[in-house]
Formats: C-alpha cells, sequence, structure tokens
C-alpha cells in the first residue's frame, strides 16, 4: 500500500531518517543540499600533473636504453683476430699421445659370435671331413657342394661314402637366444660334444676358414696338432674358395695326398 507523500515523510521524519533521496523527482519538494567532495587526488593529481614533452623524453631514453641492451655491439674482425693470436700464445697446443698399434697375430681371430653351419663325413681308416659350409643358415649341402664332395670322396677311393656314411650337419648358434653363451668357447665345447668319437687315424680335414679361426689353427702344408679336437688337422680352404680358384685345387690335392701318406 502506497502512502501519500506527506505521511511518507512525516513517517521518515519520525524514524530520524536524514539522508532520503526521492526516486522521483517530487513537485514542491525542497531541493536537498549536496554532499561536499572529500575525494583525495591519487597518482598524477597527487603529484601534480606532469608535462607531456617531458613524459614523452622520459619514454624516449627507456626504450632506446632498452634497444642498446638487446642488440650486440658490433665485432671488429681485427679486435677478434688479436684475441684469438693472444689465446694461443697463452695456451700452447698439446698433442695427445698416440694409441699404440694393435698386434696382430697374422691371422683373423672368431667374432664374438660365431656363425657357421658344417657337415662332418667320416672316412673308415682314412681321415674326418670337416666341410664347412657356405651359408650359416644351411640346412645341408647344396648341389655345388655336394658335386664336389663327391668328387673328392671319389679321389680317395671310397665312391659310396656318401650313401654308407651320410653325413651329419652342425650349426651353429644351435637356436638364436641372445641368453644363451654363443662365444667361440661355447662354439668349440659344442661342436666337440657334437663330433664325440675321436677322428678316424687321428686326421681331420677341415675345409673353412672359420673352423680354422674358430680353434686358432695355422694354415699350412701339413697337418697340424690340435689339443681340442684330439687330432692332427689340416686346414685346406673351403669349397666355394676351390670353385671360383680352379688353380687351388691340384695343389689341394696334393697336400691331402701327403697327408694321408
Amino acid at each position: 500500500m502506497s502512502l501519500p507523500e506527506p505521511q511518507r515523510l512525516a513517517y521518515l521524519q519520525a524514524l530520524e531518517i536524514t539522508q532520503y533521496v526521492p526516486r522521483v523527482p517530487i513537485a514542491g519538494a525542497l531541493a536537498l543540499p549536496e554532499a561536499p567532495k572529500t575525494r583525495e587526488p591519487v597518482g598524477q593529481e597527487a603529484a601534480g600533473a606532469a608535462d607531456p614533452r617531458e613524459t614523452t623524453a622520459d619514454a624516449g631514453a627507456a626504450t632506446a636504453t632498452d634497444r642498446d641492451r638487446s642488440v650486440p655491439a658490433p665485432v671488429v674482425p681485427e679486435l677478434v683476430a688479436a684475441g684469438r693470436q693472444a689465446t694461443a700464445e697463452r695456451q700452447p697446443l698439446v698433442e695427445p699421445a698416440a694409441a699404440p698399434a694393435p698386434k696382430h697375430s697374422g691371422r683373423q681371430v672368431a667374432g664374438d659370435r660365431p656363425r657357421f653351419a658344417v657337415c662332418v663325413l667320416d672316412l673308415p681308416q682314412q681321415c674326418r671331413i670337416l666341410l664347412e659350409l657356405g651359408s650359416a643358415d644351411a640346412v645341408g649341402l647344396s648341389a655345388t657342394e655336394h658335386r664336389m664332395l663327391a668328387d673328392l670322396v671319389l679321389a680317395l677311393r671310397q665312391p659310396d661314402a656318401l650313401q654308407q656314411f651320410s653325413g651329419r650337419a652342425f650349426r651353429w648358434p644351435l637356436v638364436n637366444n641372445p641368453r644363451i653363451d654363443q662365444g667361440p668357447g661355447a662354439a668349440r665345447e659344442a661342436l666337440r660334444a657334437f663330433l664325440a668319437e675321436p677322428a678316424p687315424a687321428g686326421l681331420i680335414l677341415l675345409f673353412g676358414q672359420e673352423l680354422v679361426q674358430l680353434f686358432d689353427l695355422a694354415p699350412g702344408e701339413v697337418p697340424v696338432p690340435s689339443a681340442e679336437l684330439a687330432a692332427r688337422c689340416l686346414c685346406l680352404p673351403g669349397l666355394m674358395a676351390l670353385q671360383q680358384e680352379v688353380e687351388l685345387k691340384p695343389r689341394v690335392w696334393r697336400l691331402i695326398q701327403a697327408a694321408l701318406g
């Protein structure tokens, strides 16, 4: 319920409410006195308005100072060369001592993880043939290797050796597992266990460079004793080398005949 204006003013006066501002102008009402301005000046108002020209000059000087700090001073080539020369004079160059040259034994040494495949053929009362195959992943003799081995046993007067005494194949590593030792020592031990029985007549015809390196043998004209193989070993070139260099065949055959006596 809205009250008449005189009555509402009377109520306000009785309640001692003096700060009354009407929402809308009241016809015939007295004008209220304006409150004095008590706001204190802050910032530039407190210190006084600064000269705009001075402010612009100060800003320009600050910008120039920042620019001088960010841009490096120009490099003079003569000064740089002189500084390098002085540094070189203060710190004489010391040449490092040359590392001693490794000693070579005259033949290669088998790698840390040798890979090879060998065919084993025993000729009774004559010798044992250890034939290194052309591929380390081969499961048996290739056609070329079978033909050359057949010619060899035919020359040794045992034409039926391949049929009567089937060749055995040995591959290293036995399994492709990096946790298992696959070094030269393990390879020698596994091959000795595979051969098991001693070689016929105590003689081994060893074809291939990998086996020569594995057992640390020295190729030569006569068989050399090997304590690990418990036999005399005649180190000969591999079948692939004999196939590529035909002139080696007569020489190899003479060495085999001399070893068999």
